[in-house]
């Protein structure tokens, strides 16, 4: 009688390891958080802020596109001037809501509620965002903020760097500059722009060399591993080399 024999076992499926890998990916939340004054003093330089918007959409369009597959990228574009009158001029993470036409409605009016700007902007970030750029530009100073006052801000502020968010402050005159180093931004993270249309042009130029070299740090590099010098310092060290390109433009 023939004995019987036994099939062998199956072995079980294993994952290869790229398939592993792609199962573990968790993408990246970043937020660039750009804040502009529309008061009534800058009617005489909308026009760049438009175009400076624009170049800023186009360079953060290329960063989500190429990285959409690790990286979920939200941007929140405020505009403001009275305290009531704070405006959301796109906040999506769809990349084909950066549209020319968002800079377009880019409008001047009415006084500066500086603090009231930057708090309601912040408090629309995600506590919990892995990296968050913040801009804010301005050709004033503080006259109509209601809701939020300067010890609110600086604590909002001093909260956003210790989790290595970038906060940069753009402004006209020495005065602006001084009450943002009051409220927490660091002196690197500080620019005085000409209260023209060519300062307006090269300080958005600026912004936008931050927040790429900014991204850059925490996607190539991750947020952990950058310094608190290199933070402190995001717009110092953004590269202008092609600043006066722009400024030929404009004339």
């Amino acid at each position: 009688m023939a004995k019987a024999t036994k099939k062998p076992a199956k072995k079980a499926a294993t994952k290869s390891p790229s398939a592993k890998k792609k199962a573990t990916i968790t993408k990246k939340k970043i937020t660039n958080l750009i804040i502009i004054d529309a008061s009534g003093s800058m009617i005489g330089k909308k026009e760049e802020v438009k175009g400076g918007l624009k170049q800023l959409f186009s360079s953060i369009k290329s960063d989500m596109q190429k990285d959409s597959k690790k990286v979920i990228m939200r941007n929140i574009v405020l505009d403001f001037s009275n305290s009531g009158d704070i405006r959301t001029l796109v906040d999506s993470t769809d990349v084909n809501m950066l549209d020319d036409n968002i800079a377009d409605n880019y409008t001047t009016r009415g006084l500066t509620a500086l603090l009231d700007a930057i708090g309601r902007g912040l408090s629309m970030v995600d506590k919990n965002e892995y990296a968050v750029f913040v801009n804010i530009l301005t050709d004033g100073e503080e006259n109509d903020s209601k809701e939020y006052n300067s010890t609110q801000i600086s604590k909002m502020i001093e909260e956003a760097k210790n989790k290595k968010w970038a906060v940069t402050f753009m402004g006209t005159t020495e005065a602006s500059i001084q009450k943002a180093r009051s409220l927490g931004v660091t002196v690197g993270n500080t620019m005085t722009f000409a209260d023209t249309r060519d300062g307006v042009a090269l300080s958005m130029k600026k912004s936008l060399s931050a927040r790429a070299n900014y991204y850059s740090a925490v996607t190539d590099r991750g947020i952990d591993n950058l310094t608190l010098e290199s933070l402190d310092n995001t717009l110092v060290n953004a590269k202008d080399d092609k600043l006066n390109d722009v400024n030929k433009k404009q004339k």
